[in-house]
């Protein structure tokens, strides 16, 4: 085979509620997600074993989601490939962000390519979302899509023509955390048709609106610090704010890169990097 190289994106979550809790106390969510014009490369060369390589290596590789991937594949589907999957690090990890989901997902739809087996497959749907629950949303595809269940009933949506300003304030949180916190105080109901009734308009100030994180309450109560990220986002009047996936990246909503551009020259966190980033449509 011949070395592959390939982009995996980043993603927000427009709007997230939680739906239910299951008995196996997994969480049921309605969410929206999109990709964005920010990614880090992956390169897929032939090796002896299979194994994957994070430069700079910041993640142990018990914790790394490529590992966790390919074990899931073996479990779930057959024997993967012997290859070494390397991959430049560039989005920030434990932010919210899906850096290492869409690694996750990059690969496996690669290696179901070369095995002949559809993304649709119920054996490899149950390996992507073994892996993660954003993981199916990667392997769908989709640029944009509302998913449901723990994340695995994907419905592709189009994607969204604008800009954000997305601010990482540098600190890790659990998802399992947050989701715990959560479970013990509670979180906002998020109005998840509201925001897609703006998209299906074409209305950006409606979906600014309409965005929301059932997860916002608990993960500021576990990183306080974040309420001052989301007050400066505010306060560069945005058509809306939230906190991305589980934290602890939050980001705002404006009309076009311009906009964005615009706004961030007045950013007041220094310590916080804000980046200008727009959604990718293609």
């Amino acid at each position: 085979m011949e070395v592959v190289s390939a982009q995996a994106y980043a993603k927000v979550n427009f709007v997230l509620d939680i739906v239910g809790r299951r008995r196996d106390d997994y969480h049921e969510i309605d969410t929206v997600f999109h990709q964005l014009e920010w990614s880090e490369p992956i390169r897929i060369h032939p090796a002896r074993r299979w194994r994957a390589r994070l430069c700079p290596q910041r993640i142990a590789p018990a914790g790394n989601t490529l590992e966790r991937a390919q074990r899931c594949y073996e479990r779930w589907v057959g024997p993967a490939l012997p290859v070494h999957v390397a991959v430049k690090k560039g989005l920030p990890a434990g932010s919210g962000l899906g850096g290492g989901s869409a690694d996750a997902g990059t690969w496996l739809t690669w290696q179901a390519k070369q095995a002949g087996i559809d993304v649709g497959d119920p054996r490899l749907q149950q390996a992507a979302v073994a892996t993660g629950a954003d993981v199916p949303f990667f392997l769908s595809g989709a640029i944009c899509a509302r998913a449901g269940g723990i994340g695995e009933k994907i419905e592709p949506l189009p994607g969204v023509e604008a800009a954000l300003l997305v601010a990482v304030p540098g600190l890790r949180l659990s998802s399992a955390a947050v989701y715990q916190r959560y479970d013990a105080i509670g979180g906002d109901r998020i109005d998840v048709s509201a925001w897609l009734a703006g998209q299906k308009s074409g209305d950006l100030c409606q979906m600014g609106r309409s965005m929301g994180n059932a997860l916002q309450r608990a993960a500021l109560s576990l990183a306080p610090v974040l309420a001052e990220v989301e007050k400066a986002l505010w306060a560069l009047h945005p058509l809306g704010v939230t906190m991305t996936g589980s934290g602890s990246a939050f980001f705002a909503l404006f009309a076009d890169r311009q906009c964005a551009l615009a706004a961030a020259e007045k950013w007041q966190l220094p310590t916080v990097p804000i980046h200008v980033v727009s959604l990718r449509t293609v």
